[in-house]
Parts: structure tokens; sequence; C-alpha cells
């Protein structure tokens, strides 16, 4: 009985350590709402908030990449690469790391007479806790930003993430 007693602790931390390893799990497409809630400067200008990857609801696709520690996440925008690291409250936190990256967006509107694009390079962390079928978080992000009408400007902010799990998927890279 005390064999059997002894066991099974031992069942319990194997069994985490293999969820903690199985960084897999995060793979998989997400409904992703990102909320700005300070900023500065105060007035955003002609910059649209609808660009913003970090604002609103988007599906991003994550697919982690063990070859090299990166998260790949796809967005309606393109494709962006996030350093992670396992955060320190344990296996299920972690910290993305985007050092630079960039996209582009089309914010046309209709009384636009010419296409208008939305260009970013990016700074963004973001500090994110998993919750088995999505995760939460918060994120800073600094953004210099133009756009092809001539208006530009540099935006530093401070958000929260909310991501539901759409479906599973992706591939090792």
């Amino acid at each position: 009985m005390r064999n059997v007693l002894g066991i099974i602790p031992v069942a319990f931390a194997v069994g985490c350590n293999t969820e903690c390893a199985d960084l897999d799990r995060f793979n998989g497409s997400y409904e992703v709402f990102g909320a700005v809630r300070s900023h500065s400067p105060e007035d955003l200008g002609a910059l649209r908030a609808d660009a913003l990857f970090y604002n609103g609801t988007r599906e991003w696709g994550l697919v982690y990449a063990p070859s090299n520690g990166v998260l790949r996440i796809a967005l309606p925008e393109g494709e962006l690469t996030a350093n992670f690291d396992e955060g320190a409250g344990g296996c299920n936190t972690f910290t993305l790391d985007i050092p630079t990256g960039s996209w582009e967006v089309d914010v046309t509107e209709l009384t636009d007479e010419e296409p208008v694009i939305s260009s970013h390079t990016v700074r963004f962390s973001a500090d994110i806790v998993w919750t088995g079928d999505g995760f939460t978080g918060r994120y800073d992000v600094e953004d210099e930003w133009a756009l092809s009408t001539g208006e530009s400007g540099r935006l530093t902010a401070e958000g929260t993430l909310s991501a539901t799990r759409l479906d599973a998927g992706g591939e090792d890279g």
C-alpha cells in the first residue's frame, strides 16, 4: 500500500511535466479580443484603431516552432514572430516578445478617393496566462505608424488580451 501511495505523487509530477513540455498545446486558431487601456499620445489623430492587431477582435493563428523557441502569429494582415518564454508563474504562464514586427493594412473608407494603407512597425510584449481553451493577458506596445496619405506618428499603449480557441492545429516548426 505504501508503494502505491508513493507512486501517486510521482504520477502527478510526471503528468504536469509532460503537459508543460507539450508546447504544441498552444497551436491553433483563436478569436482574440484586444483592448487598449491607456495610450500616449491621448489624441490618436489619423491613426485608425481598426488597423491595430492588438485592438479589437481578430482571429490569430498560433504555431509554436520548437526548433527556435518562437511562436508564429498569423494575422489577417500577415505573420508576426514572437519570442516565447515560460513565465515565472509555472507552465501555464508565458511571455511573448516581438522585438520588431511590421504589417500593412488597407484602411480605405468609402469617402477616400485613393486607397489608404496603414503601415506599422511595432515592439510588442505580452504576459499571458494559458487557460486550457484560450488565454488572457496584459501587453505593452510601441507602434510607429504611417498612412499612405502622409500622416504618421508613434503610439505607446498598454492593454489586455482575451482569447478563445476556435480549433486546435498547426505544425511543428
